[in-house]
């Protein structure tokens, strides 16, 4: 049986699984208004969620911060060790590299993170391109 959270995590915390310690570690805004990642460190393992996505284009939908993630994903990849284990939300594990490349995309407007909104309207909305075959999404937050 599955739990309902009962409170928001605000700070980084631990938390005793059994005999494993787990860290929680709320990032923000990013692929939702309030993102957190878990740190199994026993297991050199991160479950990061939609904040790094495997998949080409990453997914964004109503509810989403895109142009945020850069930022809120922050020092994160200095935290994640070179033999550490990244799960993503959609695709499979993946390593530190992916996601140093996924927050350099996402600062750089790359990998379908580019603003779609025309300057002075506030959208969340994702559109879709073909771009050398392959669909690329074009997200944006801005204001």
């Amino acid at each position: 049986m599955i739990t309902p959270p009962t409170h928001l995590v605000t700070a980084r915390q631990s938390l005793r699984l059994g005999d494993r310690i787990v860290e929680l570690v709320p990032l923000g805004r990013g692929h939702t208004d309030n993102d957190l990642v878990v740190h199994v460190r026993d297991a050199n393992t991160w479950i990061v969620g939609d904040v790094v996505e495997a998949t080409v284009p990453p997914m964004f939908g109503s509810g989403c911060f895109p142009l945020d993630l850069p930022m809120t994903l922050g020092g994160l990849p200095e935290e994640i060790g070179s033999a550490d284990v990244i799960i993503p939300g959609h695709g499979p594990p993946v390593g530190r590299e992916f996601v140093v490349n996924h927050v350099a995309d996402a600062r750089d407007g790359g990998c379908g993170f580019a603003p779609c909104t025309p300057p002075g309207r506030r959208s969340n909305s994702v559109s879709s391109r073909k771009t050398d075959g392959r669909s690329r999404s074009k997200a944006s937050n801005s204001p």
